[in-house]
This record gives C-alpha cells, structure tokens and sequence, in this order.
C-alpha cells in the first residue's frame, strides 16, 4: 500500500488500509472472535491520521466484518463479508458511499447503439450514447450481486476507461474528468425479470423475479447525462429510503 493515494490514482488511503485489515481477516491472520488493533496503533501502523483509520473500520463494519463497542475495542465477528446487501438512500453522499463498499467490474462496452433499450428511452436517441455493460460484487468475490447497463452520452468516452478502476460511482468521473457535477438522481424502482444474459451470468433463471432500478443522473441545467439500469435479486438486496413529515 503506498501512502498518499487517493481516488484518482486508485483506491483512497482509508480504502487501502481497510483493503489491508479485509485480506488479514479473510487469510486468518485475525480470527473470528479476535480483537482488531485500537485506531491509535492503527494510525501508527500505517502512519496515517485518526480520521482515516476511523473509516478504514467503519467500512469493515459495513462490511459486517467487525462490531465496535465503546471500551470494549473492536471485535471481529465474521471472516467474510455479509452475503446480503442493501442502501439507504437520502442524499448523493449515502449513494457514494455505498458504492464504495463494492467493486465494479466491466464486461462489454457498445459505441455504437443499434436502438433504443428496452427498460429507458435515451434523449437524443441511442446514436448520441454510448453502453457499458457492468456488474458488482464484494471484495474479494467476485460472484455478481448486481447487474448494471451503464448510458453514458458520447461526450463522456473518455471516462469509459476509467471505469472499475476505483471506487465510487461513474457519476463522480463526470465530476472529476469534465468538471460537471451532478446535481439530481432521479430513481425508479419496479419488480422485472432477469434478461437472458443477466440470468446467465447471475446464475438465475430468466423466470426469477428482479429488482429493476433505473437511476438518471442530471447536472444543473437538467441535462441527463448518465443513465443506470441495473437488476438485484430481490431476496438479497434491500432498498432503505427515510421520509420526513412536511409539518
């Protein structure tokens, strides 16, 4: 792990560290039951800041690796990450963050659409886009817990290949490569069935029921610029949102 890396260059120096502890526990190297070093003799492990080694164990306790209890340290209570997933949804950073806690993978990238998909209608029509077939997994598995077609309009191409190579969604390489944040995520949320090809790869059958999430990505001027669809086995995944009484 080289100290100083960030989300440009790779994943950042809490992510690393985390990476580092995920792998120890997963080889055995901290057993199940065990307790993990305390943030102080983490920072001095890996000469980093109390911030980042609060993160690095935050992001296993997502992970539902560990449990942390006040004066009673940090206990290891699982070698593997939860097989279950699930996001909480109320503002871009919960999003961020969620993506974090999974890695991207890319399969198959189309220039060139030959029409419309079938689950969105893409403005400007297919010719103006550009396709990333992508998938999800834990770390450290890459057995595909998510599936997502990733729309991305021409201008965009030059992030294409940046894709999977961190963390984070592709929405933040908008921001980072062009300077274009987004500033709203439109989401839809319906019961489907698994595509062909999605059922393969996922080892379901086309019959299954899918969650179907469509996710359109807009920047100030309400210009779409991403479009994200993507299926979840809706035994596994768990879709968390929190309303507010307006009086």
């Amino acid at each position: 792990m080289r100290r100083g890396q960030h989300a440009n260059n790779g994943p950042t120096l809490y992510q690393s560290v985390s990476d580092h502890l995920l792998s120890q526990i997963q080889s055995g190297h901290f057993a199940v039951g065990s307790k993990l070093p305390t943030e102080r003799e983490l920072c001095d492990q890996y000469a980093i800041g109390r911030h980042t080694a609060r993160e690095a164990l935050r992001r296993l306790s997502d992970l539902g690796l560990i449990e942390r209890r006040r004066r009673a340290g940090t206990t290891i209570i699982r070698q593997h990450p939860q097989a279950k997933f699930g996001v909480a949804l109320n503002t871009t950073d919960q999003l961020q963050r969620y993506l974090e806690l999974t890695d991207l993978h890319v399969t198959h990238v189309t220039p060139d659409l030959p029409g419309q998909p079938p689950e969105t209608e893409l403005p400007d029509g297919p010719a103006a886009w550009i396709k990333v077939e992508t998938f999800r997994s834990l770390p450290g598995n890459k057995r595909p817990i998510s599936w997502t077609d990733i729309y991305l309009r021409n201008e965009y191409e030059s992030i294409v290949e940046k894709i999977g190579t961190q963390s984070g969604g592709v929405y933040s390489l908008l921001t980072e490569c062009f300077d274009e944040a987004v500033e709203s995520i439109e989401m839809e949320i319906s019961a489907s069935r698994f595509p062909t090809k999605v059922a393969r790869l996922m080892g379901y059958e086309e019959s299954d029921p899918a969650l179907l999430m469509i996710r359109t990505f807009r920047n100030a001027a309400s210009k779409i610029m991403e479009i994200a669809v993507s299926y979840y086995p809706p035994y596994d995944f768990r879709y968390v949102a929190t309303s507010f009484p307006t009086t």
